[in-house]
């Protein structure tokens, strides 16, 4: 028997669940199709999963089956080598692959290979922390020329820059080679006691990677937090990212940052930035919507680029916040003059939006590891 996390509207619930050759899912209103295959630990018992269903509540979802390595190889790692020749295994065989993290990877037990480990020219890949187990300590993810890749339930911190972001998200400029890529009910940090520069960002896109959502995740600590697009002249794509129910803490800067394209951000709580939290420069559009901010300082400006961005701005909570003053050529939210874009997305997400004033309340109550954990009956 099986207590498998089924993710739908904007709660959590699990279901215990026996063997069967048919089950009703639930309609999910980002995923087209239901999706078959095996998405809890392996315990060398096949007869009895169930599969769930993805929802994401965002871009990753849309328009797309997020289903990750369901239906494809199931293997559970504790060590680095092992993570990295399970994921040469499935990109040689071209085989989806779910890999269940039980246990702390570093760059020691992954054979000191000085840099992140790679989800590259290949699709179709889960990585997921089993129960609140799942960590990678000073060593990440660089997802490139990937598509339908779910990153769920791990613990990433204190990535050194030589070896990248965290999760770093990087396509091609010319086409879409990256994208349907879902970080979720994560912890990512890195450590305001070292400088600003010895670690990069904590989940950053560039180069065209698009339809990304980022949900339920706990980022802190940190100073250059979340960046999409590597520079003014990164204008490759239209992003396509949607944030939702994260709660954003004791950061610097870039909570995100946003050159150029779409983004959603809804359902967010945002305390302690210390400089600027939603940054929308070179032409960016965002739908800004019920997001909680706690002594914020800076909450949505464009600052810092040669053109600025705009916002769709609507019910949130501007709980403490403070402004500076933007340089020439910047500028930040005004409540008296209201939105300066239109933007709105494409797809149904009223059956995850939480009123404001419930937010935080479920925010804290349901992000980052050790929520959806796979467990086990027999």
């Amino acid at each position: 028997m099986k207590y498998l996390p089924l993710i739908f509207l904007s709660s959590i619930t699990f279901l215990t669940l026996t063997a069967c050759s048919e089950y009703d899912y639930p309609e999910q209103k980002n995923t087209p199709e239901n999706v078959e295959g095996d998405n809890t630990p392996d315990d060398g018992d096949d007869n009895d999963d169930v599969a769930v269903p993805f929802s994401d509540g965002g871009f990753a979802g849309y328009n797309f089956t997020l289903t990750g390595g369901a239906g494809g190889d199931v293997v559970t790692v504790d060590n680095g080598v092992a993570l990295q020749d399970a994921l040469t295994s499935a990109k040689n065989s071209d085989t989806p692959v779910i890999i269940y993290v039980d246990g702390v990877i570093t760059d020691a037990n992954s054979g000191n290979r000085g840099k992140n480990f790679d989800i590259k020219d290949m699709d179709n890949v889960s990585i997921v922390g089993v129960e609140d187990r799942g960590e990678l300590s000073g060593i990440g993810i660089s997802i490139r020329r990937a598509k339908n890749v779910i990153i769920q339930n791990l613990k990433i911190h204190d990535v050194p820059a030589s070896f990248g972001d965290a999760i770093g998200i990087e396509g091609d400029d010319e086409t879409f080679t990256t994208g349907y890529i879902w970080i979720d009910h994560n912890e990512l940090h890195g450590d305001l006691s070292v400088g600003k520069d010895d670690y990069d960002g904590l989940i950053d896109s560039k180069a065209g990677a698009e339809y990304i959502t980022v949900s339920y995740n706990y980022i802190h600590d940190h100073y250059k937090s979340m960046l999409n697009g590597s520079s003014d002249d990164d204008g490759a794509g239209e992003r396509f990212i949607t944030y939702h129910h994260n709660h954003f803490k004791n950061l610097e800067s870039r909570v995100p940052l946003f050159r150029y394209g779409k983004g959603h951000l809804y359902n967010n709580v945002f305390e302690s930035i210390n400089s600027t939290a939603i940054n929308s420069r070179m032409g960016a559009e965002l739908l800004i919507e019920g997001n909680v901010f706690k002594n914020v300082q800076n909450p949505i400006v464009s600052f810092y680029s040669r053109e600025v961005g705009f916002w769709n701005v609507r019910d949130n909570d501007f709980a403490s916040v403070t402004w500076t003053t933007p340089a020439s050529g910047d500028t930040r939210y005004d409540a008296s003059v209201g939105s300066t874009s239109t933007y709105e997305v494409p797809y149904d997400y009223a059956s995850y939006l939480t009123t404001t004033s419930e937010v935080v309340d479920h925010v804290m109550a349901n992000v980052g590891i050790g929520v959806i954990s796979q467990s086990t009956s027999e």
